[in-house]
């Protein structure tokens, strides 16, 4: 286990750590949640694909870090996850990303913004797909 949540909240700034208030869930996160005070869920509790099946609350944020990679099908479990979020609340991912260890996050049921990722000072602005996005405000 290489515990990327402690690696990676250590570079963290505000911008992103803001996001991290209120009930949150940590999907694969092994013995190194994000956070001491969110709900864990890993192999232990049920297959993160179909999170759903085992989870039936809503989160003001749901946070995963380097799992989404290892999804059978990714959209349909983002779809999964997504649904765990509060109207408002923050779908946040972290995935491998050669130069990169910042989250992707998405905003909330409700919102209408879409997939960003943060990057220092939060101005490295992409999409999920990798593409930069033409605005870079939440």
């Amino acid at each position: 286990m290489s515990n990327e949540a402690t690696k990676t909240r250590a570079i963290w700034g505000p911008d992103v750590m803001n996001l991290l208030r209120g009930q949150g869930i940590d999907i694969g996160c092994g013995p190194d949640p994000v956070l001491p005070h969110v709900d864990r869920f890993d192999f232990e509790q049920g297959d993160a694909n179909t999170i759903t099946r085992y989870v039936q609350k809503q989160y003001d944020f749901v946070f995963s870090s380097h799992t989404l990679e290892h999804m059978v099908d990714r959209y349909a479990a983002l779809g999964e996850w997504f649904a765990l979020v509060k109207p408002g609340g923050h779908l946040i991912v972290l995935v491998p990303d050669d130069d990169s260890q910042f989250p992707i996050v998405v905003a909330g049921i409700g919102e209408r913004l879409g997939p960003r990722a943060l990057g220092a000072g939060g101005n490295r602005q992409r999409d999920a797909a990798g593409s930069r996005l033409r605005s870079p405000s939440l």
